[in-house]
């Protein structure tokens, strides 16, 4: 285990430009037979748990725009096996998890293959794991991560999924800008996120880190809260703008911090209301977005402008670069998911995920 930067992590959220590219060009074959397969279906569900969770419902934004033919959606993998929809032939069931182990998830998909649903698994390469058990085919992502705050095989799992409903229903320009195009602006997404790692400060500063954002950004915002929560062992709060306007904003703070990603799209504005909020309590903000929005904050990160459904994508790497520095300027291991701890290591060798 690493004990100093860079860790694991900070050398995985550098391989995302790369590792886009890859997936889908090294997975061309089964990614077109997949799409076939998904045209006959009438439901699609994505399940996973944790970052898979928030990687189904990421790529459903995508499947919604792309795939207009089905119907798309995410699943909690606990909710899935516990309280499961009623399935039928023409279903599809699509399982993410990055080492292909997690309990719930593998039992979606046996649930799923016992109803007669076509099943699908979108794991990290390696052995085969119990989620190829179930699933009548399977794609795999990127090598298992050395970290335990997963963030390659996040965007390896959106990439693949993208990639499938572009294939469905996407012309061949979708295509191009997910193989060439969008590599090359998560490249510039880099660059942004290390000018912007100073702003890890301000955010460590605050009472409380609030992170908010509309309809995919909103998705975002509970996986960069998720991410802190795993490295800094910090208590964020990550929800969609709607929701925090309605309720939680009561408990807010001048000392809190916001993350506000509001790229242009259907929510920028609820975004930009939820701000003067927050101006009037006296708290501050840093605001994600590509520039579209006129915003009085100091504090702001400028990522590049492109389709809604992909802008999510656009705001991850700046944000986790963010969360990393973060865990840097806690004095934590971001790589360890803290089994440094007694109390921590005993708990993860006795429980079963």
């Amino acid at each position: 285990m690493r004990q100093a930067h860079p860790f694991y992590m900070y050398e995985a959220i550098l391989k995302q430009p790369h590792t886009v590219q890859t997936v889908i060009e090294r997975n061309e074959a089964l990614i077109g037979e997949v799409a076939n397969k998904l045209r006959a279906a009438k439901r699609i569900f994505l399940v996973g748990i944790g970052t898979s969770y928030h990687a189904a419902e990421t790529s459903r934004y995508i499947a919604r725009a792309l795939a207009k033919s089905a119907e798309v959606y995410a699943v909690h993998a606990f909710d899935f096996a516990n309280y499961p929809p009623v399935l039928s032939r023409e279903d599809c069931v699509i399982g993410i998890s990055h080492r292909g182990t997690k309990t719930y998830t593998v039992e979606a998909l046996r649930m799923a293959q016992e109803s007669g649903c076509l099943t699908i698994g979108i794991t990290g390469l390696g052995d085969e794991t119990p989620l190829y058990r179930h699933s009548a085919l399977t794609v795999g992502t990127v090598e298992q991560e050395s970290s335990s705050a997963h963030t390659v095989s996040f965007i390896g799992s959106v990439a693949i999924l993208a990639a499938i409903f572009a294939q469905i229903n996407g012309g061949p320009e979708e295509r191009i800008f997910l193989r060439e195009t969008l590599p090359l602006l998560l490249e510039e997404c880099i660059r942004v996120g290390e000018a912007a790692r100073d702003f890890a400060q301000y955010l460590s500063q605050g009472r409380r880190i609030w992170l908010a954002g509309g309809g995919p950004f909103g998705i975002l915002a509970k996986e960069i809260a998720l991410k802190i929560k795993e490295t800094s062992y910090l208590q964020p709060e990550g929800m969609a703008v709607e929701e925090m306007i309605h309720g939680p904003f009561q408990c807010v703070e001048s000392q809190d911090f916001f993350i506000l990603i509001a790229p242009y799209g259907k929510s920028q504005q609820r975004a930009l209301d939820l701000a003067s909020m927050i101006e009037m309590v006296g708290a501050n903000y840093l605001w994600v977005d590509d520039g579209t929005a006129h915003v009085s904050t100091h504090y702001r990160i400028v990522v590049p402008k492109v389709a809604e459904h992909y802008a999510a994508l656009a705001c991850l790497i700046p944000l986790q670069l963010l969360t990393y520095q973060i865990a840097l300027n806690a004095g934590t291991n971001p790589d360890s998911f803290r089994d440094e701890d007694p109390r921590f290591h005993e708990i993860s060798s006795k429980i079963i995920l």
